[in-house]
């Protein structure tokens, strides 16, 4: 569409567009108008009164594609999908971004984002007045300290509840894994440096912090070396790599889960382009293929008698020959049988990140079923669903699909990371009845809320 208006070097028009018109266009184009992961930055903004303007948009604090696709969204809902190609045609044209609104919709960029901003408190206010800020969970761990936005996020708690690993970003040029007390939020020491340190060197760390051994000592990463996948294992208390296990035969290695016997490990993987679960036993030294199917499965979680795994998948929504991909749902895989079944959760949006109770009998997990991604409990016996938190912004990891929740077994200890003012912390509930959860509202409307605006 571009390329007649190319420039130096021959590159199209479009390459001198900013981040935020393209990178966001193609997140509208790609997602659509309803998006819980673009719609979380945005009430997060509303709430701290921090709209940006066009000129804010090039700033490392407003991620250029979230609020890009949040731009396009009102422009295409004001004015139609249409206008998104003419705006395209016109900016590269001139490589003027403003006049180009200017022309095409009639109003200067001004006017422009003063109308866009009204659009988003009208529609993120009623949202924020039913739902709970995260200073209201008072047991906040890691709290940013000068990173700009902070960033502490995907906490992994041990099964004895008393120390957790997490992702934390302490300056712009690397994630870091840290080590942190879970019963005061202390910051213990940094563990690896995901971009420097040379003993992990390109980690799958989008996904996981790992998951803990039973024996409170050891945790297992996922590490590409050399091209090749493996499985890395870490002794805590000697902050040192104790082991390696490559795995030439496959492809990327996501979310590691160690079983509650400590014998076997549990991982998602690709092969031939498909993603499928498998098990390593670290006795014998055998991996086992768990699913066998061209559906999605990712996400191992083993449920404490080492019988059962659950996992997200898209198989229950899934048209392949259509090739129309569904959404992600819950679902448990035998171990002996390799027999899976649906675990039925809601009827809309994403169900992810499953964590077993410590009796076994429930599954918690994160879902943005009304548009804000909160944590919720699904009883195997049943199906009975209650809702844990309640957040303004949203539960999440640093992907839409990344670990954000972990459950201690010994003890009743939740720790999960919340968006909050562009970037992540990691908050705490604990005790029985917080975890029990209460019955969920009826605001399955407000997964309309990512509509940015409504039409």
């Amino acid at each position: 569409m571009t390329r007649r208006h190319s420039w130096a070097g021959g590159a199209p028009g479009a390459s001198r567009l900013p981040r935020w018109f393209i990178d966001g266009m193609a997140e509208y184009l790609s997602h659509g108008p309803v998006d819980p992961d673009t719609a979380m930055w945005v009430r997060d903004a509303v709430a701290r009164t921090a709209l940006p303007d066009l000129s804010d948009l090039g700033r490392r604090a407003f991620s250029p594609s979230r609020w890009g696709e949040a731009f396009w969204a009102y422009v295409a809902g004001r004015w139609g999908d249409e206008v998104v190609g003419d705006l395209l045609r016109t900016a590269a044209a001139s490589g003027d971004v403003r006049g180009a609104l200017e022309r095409e919709l009639n109003l200067t960029p001004g006017h422009l984002v003063a109308d866009w901003q009204q659009a988003l408190r009208a529609q993120e206010e009623p949202i924020l007045q039913a739902t709970e800020p995260v200073g209201a969970y008072r047991r906040l761990l890691v709290e940013p300290d000068g990173a700009e936005p902070g960033l502490s996020v995907s906490p992994s708690i041990s099964p004895d509840g008393r120390r957790f690993v997490y992702l934390s970003r302490r300056s712009p040029l690397s994630v870091d894994l840290y080590l942190g007390d879970a019963t005061t939020g202390k910051r213990l020491r940094r563990l690896t440096s995901l971009s420097l340190d040379p003993r992990i060197s390109s980690r799958e760390s989008a996904a996981s912090a790992g998951s803990w051994a039973p024996d409170n000592r050891h945790v297992v990463l996922a590490d590409v070396q050399h091209g090749e996948p493996e499985l890395v294992i870490i002794d805590i208390d000697r902050n040192r790599v104790e082991e390696r296990i490559p795995f030439p035969s496959l492809g990327s290695i996501l979310g590691p889960a160690w079983s509650p016997d400590g014998g076997t490990i549990a991982f998602a993987a690709m092969a031939d382009g498909v993603s499928n679960l498998y098990l390593y036993t670290l006795a014998d030294r055998r991996l086992r293929r768990l699913t066998h199917d061209p559906f999605g499965a990712v996400e191992p979680a083993w449920s404490p008698d080492g019988r059962t795994i659950a996992f997200v998948t898209d198989r229950g929504s899934s048209r392949l020959e259509d090739l129309d991909f569904g959404r992600y749902e819950l679902a448990l895989v035998d171990v002996a049988t390799s027999r899976v079944t649906p675990l039925p959760t809601f009827a809309a949006g994403k169900s992810i990140d499953p964590q077993w109770s410590a009796d076994g009998r429930s599954v918690l997990f994160v879902s943005d079923r009304d548009g804000v991604s909160n944590v919720y409990r699904v009883q195997l016996a049943g199906g009975r669903l209650t809702q844990l938190t309640d957040l303004q912004t949203g539960v999440t990891g640093l992907t839409p699909l990344s670990a954000a929740i972990s459950v201690a077994w010994q003890q009743p200890r939740l720790l999960f990371s919340a968006f909050q003012e562009g970037g992540n912390v990691v908050l705490r509930l604990d005790g029985a009845a917080a975890l029990a959860g209460r019955t969920p509202d009826g605001r399955v409307a407000r997964l309309e809320a990512g509509r940015l605006p409504p039409r």
